[in-house]
């Protein structure tokens, strides 16, 4: 039997969950540096170019 050719649908419900894992896993380091940032008064000193670049370092 030939592998068929996966419809629209069926290709966006599989790779959905693939994407929303990835967000997911951004926000929670997100989430975790922003708590660890205030936690060790660093508040002022929170800035989202800082946790962005966090989150690039990440690599699959």
């Amino acid at each position: 039997m030939k592998n068929r050719i996966p419809t629209k649908e069926e290709w966006v419900k599989k790779i959905n969950s693939i994407v929303r894992g990835k967000v997911n896993y951004y926000l929670n380091v997100y989430k975790t540096l922003e708590v660890f940032m205030k936690h060790i008064g660093m508040s002022e000193l929170w800035d989202k170019s800082f946790i962005s670049l966090a989150c690039t370092q990440h690599r699959d």
